[in-house]
C-alpha cells in the first residue's frame, strides 16, 4: 500500500514528536503507519515498498531517529569495570582525525553492493517486544544511468536488550519464509517502474535531495562542514515537522552513493550537531566494530557508526539505556561484484 509524501510526513512527523500531547502519540503514529487507510499512494524511492508481510519495514525505517530538539545528556564516562570491547568515548576532533577515507573501483559492467540489515520496532519502549529483522540490499551499476537491482524483504523478528554498551540478542530469531520483493530501473529511480503512478519514466525529473539523492544533487552540496550543516538544518527545517537532521543524514547514508569527498565534510557536519560526542569500540549488527557519533535525546541514544577504514557508514544503535529496549540496531555491508544479483564473498 503507497502513500503520499504530505502523508508520509505526517507520519514520520508524528513517530520523531519528542513531545508527545498524549503518552500514546507514538504509538498511534504507528498504528497509522501499520494499518494506513486504503488507497493511498507514496513515492518516496528509498523508503521499503514490500507487500503486505512487509508492513513493519515501512516503521523501521521511518523510526531511524528521534529529532535532537531537546537538551542532551552528557557523554558517558569510561568505567572501570568496562570491558575494553565495549564502547568508550572519545573526543570528536580526535574520532574524525582518525578516519580513512577511500573508495571501491566499480569498473564498467561493475556493481557496486550495498546491503542494509536492521532490527527495528519497539515504538512503544518496551524492551520484551520482538524487533522486525529486514534487509534491503542494492546493485549500483558503474554508471548511473544503467539498470539497477534493489532487493529487500522481512527476515523474521528478534527481541533484544541493551545492557553495559551492548545490544545483544534474546532467544533465537522466529525467522519468515518469505522471497525478497525484486525491483530494477535506471538511475536508482524505482519509483518509475510505475509511471502510471509516478508520473514520470526512469532518470526523468530527478531532482535529488536527502531522501532521494542523485549525483547533481551530490555535487551541489557545500564543500565545507560548516555549510554541510547549515543546509542539513535548514532542510529539515523547511520539511517541518520536527524531523531531526540526523534522520536526514542516515537516510542519505544509506543509500551507500555518498563519494568519498561528500562523506567526509558529511561527517564533520554531524559532529557539529547540537550534544555530539564521539566513541569508539561500537559494534553494528554484524558485530563489526567501528566509531561512533553519539547524542543523547531525552532519554534515547542515537548512535551513527562510522568504519574508521574508509570513512563509509557502518549502521546505527538506537536504545534507552535506563530500561534496556531496543529501538533499532543495523548493519551495513559493502562490496563490488560482476553482475546483477550477485552476493560478494
Amino acid at each position: 500500500m503507497l502513500w503520499t509524501d504530505e502523508e508520509l510526513d505526517q507520519a514520520l512527523s508524528e513517530l520523531h514528536a519528542d513531545v508527545h500531547p498524549t503518552p500514546n502519540g507514538l504509538a498511534v503514529a504507528r498504528e497509522r503507519v501499520l494499518n494506513p487507510t486504503p488507497q493511498r499512494r507514496f513515492r518516496r524511492p528509498w523508503l521499503p515498498i514490500v507487500a503486505a508481510a512487509a508492513a513493519a519495514a515501512l516503521v523501521s525505517t521511518v523510526l531511524v531517529l528521534r529529532p535532537h530538539t531537546a537538551q542532551p545528556a552528557a557523554p558517558p564516562t569510561t568505567s572501570t569495570t568496562t570491558p575494553a570491547a565495549h564502547p568508550s568515548p572519545m573526543p570528536l576532533p580526535q574520532l574524525l582525525s582518525q578516519i580513512h577515507y577511500s573508495d571501491p573501483t566499480v569498473a564498467p559492467g561493475q556493481f557496486r553492493y550495498v546491503r542494509d540489515q536492521l532490527w527495528a520496532g519497539g515504538a512503544d519502549g518496551n524492551p520484551d517486544k520482538p524487533l522486525t529483522d529486514q534487509a534491503t540490499a542494492t546493485w549500483q551499476p558503474a554508471r548511473w544511468t544503467d539498470q539497477w537491482l534493489r532487493q529487500e524483504g522481512p527476515l523474521g523478528t528478534q527481541t533484544a536488550k541493551y545492557a553495559d554498551g551492548v545490544i545483544s540478542a534474546v532467544g533465537p530469531e522466529d525467522k519468515f519464509s518469505m522471497h525478497p520483493n525484486e525491483v530494477r530501473a535506471g538511475c536508482a529511480d524505482f519509483d518509475s517502474v510505475n509511471p502510471q503512478v509516478t508520473g514520470h519514466l526512469p532518470c526523468a525529473e530527478q531532482k535529488g535531495g536527502w531522501l532521494s539523492p542523485n549525483p547533481d544533487w551530490l555535487a551541489g552540496l557545500p564543500k565545507t562542514p560548516e555549510g554541510m550543516a547549515a543546509k542539513l538544518m535548514a532542510d529539515t527545517s523547511a520539511a517541518g515537522h520536527g524531523i531531526a537532521p540526523l534522520y536526514y543524514a542516515v537516510y542519505a547514508l544509506k543509500t551507500g552513493i555518498f563519494p568519498v569527498d561528500v562523506r567526509k565534510v558529511l561527517w564533520q557536519a554531524i559532529a557539529q550537531l547540537p550534544g555530539a560526542y564521539g566513541l569508539r569500540d561500537v559494534a553494528n549488527l554484524d558485530g563489526k566494530a567501528g566509531f561512533a557519533i553519539s547524542v543523547v535525546t531525552n532519554g534515547v541514544t542515537d548512535e551513527v557508526l562510522i568504519d574508521p577504514v574508509d570513512g563509509t557508514y557502518l549502521g546505527e544503535r538506537q536504545f534507552n539505556a535506563a530500561n534496556g529496549s531496543v529501538f533499532l540496531f543495523s548493519a551495513m555491508r559493502y562490496g563490488v561484484v560482476d553482475a546483477l544479483g550477485v552476493t560478494p564473498r
